[in-house]
């Protein structure tokens, strides 16, 4: 048996705009996750800073070290450090 071929309309080939809009759907559905992932992260990275802030403070607070002296301590190279030590 032969098999019967259907005439059927042709494919139409999709123009530029069609195709410059379903890449458009396709970036807009695929940016979703994106977003969402990038917030998340500035979370957890705004989470980590405010622990490192917190524990900035808790240690100026209990320190002996005057403020004058902390900021000088931070803003000194630590190249100068090992220098001294030599």
């Amino acid at each position: 048996m032969s098999e019967a071929k259907t005439m059927g309309r042709p494919k139409k080939k999709p123009t530029l705009d069609e195709q410059i809009e379903k890449a458009k759907a396709k970036v807009f559905k695929l940016s979703g996750p994106y977003h969402e992932a990038v917030e998340e992260l500035k979370v957890l990275i705004d989470k980590k800073n405010k622990t490192q802030e917190d524990r900035l403070l808790e240690a100026f607070a209990t320190s002996k070290r005057s403020l004058e002296e902390v900021i000088a301590f931070m803003k000194s190279d630590p190249a100068d450090d090992v220098d001294a030590e030599e």
